[in-house]
């Protein structure tokens, strides 16, 4: 009967400290953090980053920093459109961007974009 007792004892302060260390959670907006928050796709990539597609930019989520690459004018390494569609990591670890006008693969040792095609 003692036995039961302290099992029950345990087991309910077991409960009791699992519950005094919740997840934190963050929550992203477009108020200066996300680029839009009409989100078209989310992928994590093979290295961790979290890439989300939106209709006014692409974000790279890189533990607490987030990059927004958007379409420069005059850039030809820049995003084709700021409408972004879809994303894909292909088996050769290269990285995909699906904008509304077109396909780029994306260089992560120049941070630039790339039409299909490109060597």
């Amino acid at each position: 009967m003692r036995r039961r007792r302290i099992f029950w004892v345990i087991c309910f302060l077991l409960l009791v400290h699992a519950g005094l260390f919740p997840q934190t959670t963050r929550f992203y907006s477009s108020d200066g953090e996300l680029s839009n928050s009409l989100i078209n796709s989310i992928y994590q990539d093979r290295r961790g980053f979290i890439w989300v597609a939106t209709q006014d930019g692409l974000n790279c989520m890189e533990g607490r920093s987030i990059t927004v690459y958007r379409r420069q004018q005059n850039d030809s390494t820049s995003l084709k459109n700021n409408y972004v569609k879809a994303l894909f990591e292909d088996s050769s670890g290269s990285f995909w961007v699906g904008c509304i006008n077109g396909l780029q693969r994306y260089d992560r040792s120049t941070d630039s974009f790339h039409p299909l095609g490109w060597a």
